[in-house]
């Protein structure tokens, strides 16, 4: 389930949003993956939340999913810490993982469900592209794909 995080003064009903996340499963239930750039902005944050299913004029207490506050953000410290490192050999490290408390609903992965890493024998992946409105298959292809090893060391950011 994707959501998209607010912090520091962003109003929850405005028109700009910040970056988005996709809550991934794990032991857990608490454990959203997004952009390394994004981590940048959020772990300095003093008020920061995650909006699953986020529905733009909503107030959070009509939100479909609720709203999780980020209690952890954890970034490979290779990562540039300012700017944007989204291009060249640093891209490969542009993600982080966020940890959210659970709601009034419970953990988030119980509330809006996850996506799963499957570990691949193989670099090359074939893409199945489905238009989900008349669930028909729009292109097929096989394309390689670079690993990104997980390293150990991530820093972590508390509140």
């Amino acid at each position: 389930m994707v959501g998209t995080f607010f912090f520091d003064g962003q109003a929850l009903n405005g028109k700009s949003t910040y970056c988005s996340g996709s809550v991934v499963r794990s032991k857990s239930k608490s454990l959203v993956l997004t952009a390394g750039h994004c981590a940048n902005s959020l772990k300095d944050a003093t008020h920061r939340i995650v909006v699953p299913q986020y529905r733009y004029g909503l107030p959070a207490g009509t939100q479909p999913s609720g709203v999780f506050t980020i209690d952890e953000v954890y970034k490979d410290p290779r990562y540039p810490e300012e700017g944007k490192a989204t291009r060249g050999p640093l891209s490969d490290l542009d993600f982080a993982f966020i940890v959210v408390a659970p709601n009034a609903r419970g953990q988030i992965e119980n509330v809006t469900g996850a996506l799963t890493f499957t570990p691949t024998t193989s670099y090359e992946h074939t893409v199945t592209v489905v238009d989900t409105r008349t669930a028909s298959r729009t292109a097929t292809r096989t394309t390689p794909s670079r690993a990104t090893s997980l390293q150990a060391g991530y820093t972590a950011s508390a509140r």
